[in-house]
């Protein structure tokens, strides 16, 4: 019987300790935002709606090399946005396959620690005009969160955790292979892996999922779309005006047929 009671009394006191240990508030934000700014001496720092659950949250518009191994071929702004509870919690690294969205995600509900969500180069607002594609890379990319991370280390010093959800997901794989001491744990989700650029999987499973039936139907609505595009796009135009919406990267024509394949 006293080998249950002592495990059940260690378990009890840590819960109690979870639950009463105080978290770091953020009482002076100049102070706070002059800590970021010697971490990262020239970047954008600005604070912003806070997420659920953090005491703040800042946007940090980082001076990112375009190419890591040439920093001759200059810079983009690369956006990051950093909710703050205290330095010695954990802190939970949000690595984005596309644009920012931004929130309180998952393993930050969890941990109640720090988080930082991370947009991937070129995507959302952190995409420059002209865009360089050459330099949109996974070696890049990871070096872009190299980069964040070893910096934040020397302010967060707790436990640090990687997320990401899809593309996401996989750049939370290839992040940890490359630099597996960055982060203690990486917990990635979904995480799909690529084999080639023309990846035949996508096809094979489109070509099995379902009823032939259902698939049959799919491919009728498809070429029903096509087939009125003149008419479809007309409609997407009323839409588009009624919203103050505007089609700034792709034409109204090409939106479609992206969205009928």
């Amino acid at each position: 019987m006293r080998k249950l009671i002592i495990p059940f009394i260690v378990l009890f006191v840590l819960v109690i300790s979870c639950k009463t240990a105080p978290k770091a508030v953020v009482t002076n934000p100049k102070t706070f935002i002059e800590k970021i700014q010697a971490v990262f001496p020239k970047a954008e720092i600005s604070e912003t709606k806070n997420f659920e659950g953090f005491k703040a949250t800042y946007q940090v518009i980082l001076e990112e090399p375009l190419d890591h191994s040439d920093l001759s071929k200059g810079t983009f702004k690369h956006y990051v946005y950093l909710s703050h509870n205290g330095f010695n919690l954990p802190t939970v690294l949000e690595t984005e396959g596309y644009q920012v969205y931004p929130g309180t995600k998952e393993m930050s509900k969890i941990l109640k620690g720090n988080q930082v969500l991370v947009e991937y180069r070129f995507y959302g607002k952190s995409r420059p005009e002209p865009t360089p594609w050459e330099y949109l890379k996974n070696d890049q990319a990871i070096e872009d969160y190299h980069n964040i991370v070893t910096r934040l280390k020397t302010l967060y010093t707790g436990k640090w955790i990687s997320s990401g959800i899809s593309k996401g997901g996989e750049t939370t794989l290839i992040y940890k292979s490359k630099y597996p001491n960055d982060v203690d744990v990486a917990v990635p989700y979904v995480a799909p892996l690529i084999n080639t650029q023309e990846d035949p999987r996508t096809t094979q499973h489109i070509n099995s999922v379902g009823t032939p039936e259902c698939r049959a139907k799919v491919t009728r609505f498809q070429r029903l779309l096509l087939e009125k595009k003149i008419a479809v796009q007309k409609e997407i135009q009323a839409y588009a005006t009624a919203k103050n919406m505007s089609f700034t990267k792709v034409s109204i024509e090409e939106a479609l047929e992206y969205a009928a394949l």
